[in-house]
């Protein structure tokens, strides 16, 4: 039984660690228990290696998009979820990624944004099929 002294778990399941409940919010952040995070969107990836991209040494709730792989994607979705984002090009050249319903369902969040990042899919060329998006 636990004392109300003793109520981190794993001072009993285990007392040959520290345990961080939550590195955010236990100030790992900027060790005094501020913090912010993301962005959850498309970055550019030489960013991350910039000292001035974050003002934070360590945070776990920031990154970049990513994709699993087609096989998973076809293991958690039924077929008419494995169709991948139709790619429409703007007057601004822009090019809008638009995902499907099943997709934007979960969140989906495009490798291209307006004044940030454009077409990182793209850049690898046009995907033909949700192998060839997944690995571009």
């Amino acid at each position: 039984m636990l004392s109300d002294e003793d109520s981190d778990p794993s001072v009993y399941l285990d007392g040959t660690r520290v345990y961080i409940q939550g590195s955010m919010w236990d100030g790992f952040a900027d060790g005094k228990g501020n913090f912010t995070d993301g962005p959850y969107e498309i970055q550019y990836p030489e960013d991350f290696f910039k000292d001035t991209y974050y003002k934070y040494g360590f945070n776990p709730e920031i990154g970049s998009v990513g994709m699993p792989v087609a096989a998973t994607i076809r293991a958690t979705m039924p077929p008419e979820g494995w169709e991948i984002p139709l790619f429409k090009k703007g007057l601004d050249g822009f090019v809008e990624e638009v995902p499907n319903r099943m997709w934007d369902y979960h969140k989906y969040i495009p490798y291209s944004k307006p004044g940030k990042v454009h077409d990182q899919i793209l850049m690898y060329g046009t995907p033909e099929n949700l192998d060839d998006f997944c690995l571009k």
